[in-house]
């Protein structure tokens, strides 16, 4: 089967849904390997904001409408990740899909039913919305007519699912925006523009954006001369994924700071990478992917890592490296396929450490004598156990819920002491039982410290890299002080300039720079990954100091890190009420603090 002949029935899907619009390139669908810069002068669409999603406080999904047909659907994230990255899920919908299910749930809703059974079932499940999307779980039915709560489910690429039990009135609100939505769009154009093969996509239009295959292999550290320093470094690089999931040939782009050695390493791993193609509604695109892989010298496999923790699950344990400089480095956490650490990490004193071996010391006697049972509604504490450090904390705790006990008899179960590292909004693991195991790792730890110099070296004014500090520089939140979401940020997104707007063009671009102790990024260091938008190069080399960074930090201390981030440019929404969306400009305006 040729590649042309896959892609064109990968679309089919897409084409039922509407059969005179829908056309392929009279050309080979594969085309021939180019430029991975979206062109200037391209088809660009307007986004027409509607509503919010609101199934509670903490959750939301903007309802959007394009001007080429189209009702987006995007899933809102109120964490700590969402002023670093736009969103990279939303679902495209036709307004015919959208008007049929908006039907069938008013219809469903008009129904007044005393109780529900299992032959009701059938009868009452709404249909789904786009692949799965959003349903309704008839089978979870329940309560008196009028008062009757339903579960409202949505899932988007798979990793996103939301679950809710809503009123009928809530629901029928869901149903009725989506509706207007879809009356807008079908507005604007008759029939949705379907996606095209003659472009790549950028990850901020993508429904589902380019996702890696779990069996691609971490970039191997490059061969140094021997004695030479072997230092961490982060490396920017674009290349564009086909709709079979390969790397496209002569797309690959590397950010110019970056050393030889680093670039060709990075080059060499991504070409074998695979992935799962980025979706447009059911049909794959081309996407054009900004990736950063980190090359960690101490970086560590799972088989090194992993090791069966609490309730059977595999955890990171936690380790205790001494280094030249004299620190103690832990890390508590896990590698990931792009060479970045997933967790916590952080440097301490030989002495911090003493200090923190004393009180394991004089706890774990305390329990020899008297151990901790576990037991419903037993809550334990360790006072002094902890270690602070800057916004990092080397903790030891007692597990507090049932699945975490270490023993399996009940009703009682012994409660031993665990070590654990958190810092900066990492994951959250549970550690690993503290037995004389652990104490030998960290007394060798220290002891080859002090070996290696008699006091830690102070800490430099060195510009550091991502995996060598315990909290990363990030971009400041950007609160809404809005009531109705008490957890909203906006999302940093490039300073659009005059010269796009009235092409309505969008653009992302790749760029390193160091923060300073201050957080604000340093003149001169601002560097571009070549091939984007001039446009857009231009107004984030004009604006870029007017954005404030949380400073990074290391063992305790503020540092300079160089960062390595892409810049996502968009036309403002169209926005008829400031209620529609939490991105309206007319409620929240151009302050870019």
């Amino acid at each position: 089967m040729t590649i042309a002949t896959s892609t064109r029935r990968s679309l089919i899907a897409l084409s039922l849904l509407f059969p005179a619009a829908f056309a392929l390139p009279a050309q080979s669908a594969r085309p021939r390997a180019a430029s991975p810069v979206v062109p200037l002068r391209t088809h660009w669409y307007s986004t027409f904001a509607v509503g919010l999603i609101m199934p509670d406080a903490l959750t939301a999904a903007k309802v959007e409408a394009t001007s080429d047909g189209w009702v987006v659907v995007t899933p809102l994230s109120f964490g700590e990740d969402l002023r670093e990255r736009y969103p990279d899920r939303r679902m495209y919908l036709t307004p015919a899909e959208v008007l049929r299910w908006a039907g069938a749930m008013r219809a469903l809703l008009a129904r007044q039913l005393d109780s529900v059974t299992s032959a009701d079932t059938a009868a009452l499940r709404a249909p789904l919305l786009g692949r799965g999307g959003a349903s309704i779980d008839a089978a979870r039915l329940g309560g008196p007519p009028g008062g009757m709560r339903r579960n409202f489910e949505m899932r988007i690429c798979g990793s996103y699912f939301i679950s809710h039990n809503v009123a009928d009135s809530t629901l029928l609100r869901i149903a009725e925006l989506l509706a207007r939505a879809a009356g807008r769009a079908s507005s604007a154009r008759a029939t949705p523009r379907p996606p095209t093969l003659e472009r790549p996509y950028l990850a901020s239009e993508a429904g589902c954006v380019a996702k890696p295959a779990i069996e691609n292999r971490a970039p191997r550290y490059p061969t140094l001369a021997a004695g030479a320093a072997r230092p961490t470094r982060d490396v920017g690089l674009r290349f564009v994924v086909d709709t079979t999931g390969r790397v496209e040939p002569g797309s690959i782009a590397v950010l110019p700071d970056t050393p030889t050695r680093f670039a060709t390493a990075a080059r060499a791993a991504v070409e074998q990478w695979r992935y799962e193609p980025a979706t447009w509604g059911n049909a794959p695109i081309r996407q054009v992917v900004h990736l950063v892989v980190a090359f960690d010298p101490d970086a560590k496999t799972a088989a090194e890592v992993m090791f069966t923790s609490l309730g059977n699950r595999p955890e990171p344990r936690v380790l205790f490296d001494p280094t030249p400089d004299g620190w103690v480095r832990v890390t508590h956490g896990e590698w990931e396929r792009d060479g970045h650490l997933k967790g916590s990490r952080e440097w301490f004193s030989p002495d911090s450490m003493r200090i923190w071996l004393a009180r394991i010391e004089y706890q774990l006697h305390a329990d020899a004598v008297e151990p901790r049972i576990w037991r419903e509604g037993a809550s334990y504490t360790a006072p002094g156990m902890g270690y602070q450090q800057g916004r990092t904390f080397l903790a030891s705790l007692y597990p507090m819920v049932r699945v975490a006990r270490d023993s399996v008899s009940p009703p009682d179960s012994v409660q031993y002491l665990r070590v654990a590292l958190f810092s900066c909004g990492a994951p959250f693991y549970f550690g690993e039982r503290i037995d004389s195991a652990v104490l030998a790792r960290v007394r060798s730890a220290t002891d080859a410290a002090v070996r290696a110099r008699s006091r830690p070296a102070r800490i430099g004014r060195r510009v550091y890299d991502g995996n060598e500090v315990a909290c990363r520089a990030a971009i400041r939140r950007a609160e809404l002080n809005d009531p109705r979401f008490p957890s909203a940020q906006l999302h940093r997104v490039g300073p659009y300039p005059p010269s796009m707007r009235e092409a309505r063009a969008r653009a992302e671009v790749m760029t390193s720079f160091v923060v300073d102790t201050t957080g604000h990024v340093e003149r001169g260091s601002l560097v571009v990954l070549p091939g984007a938008d001039l446009r857009a190069v231009a107004a984030i080399r004009a604006h870029i100091r007017d954005y404030d960074f949380t400073p990074a930090s290391r063992a305790g201390v503020r540092v300079r890190q160089r960062v390595v981030r892409t810049w996502t440019f968009l036309p403002p929404l169209v926005c008829e009420s400031e209620e529609q969306g939490l991105e309206c400009p007319r409620r929240y305006g151009p302050n870019l603090r």
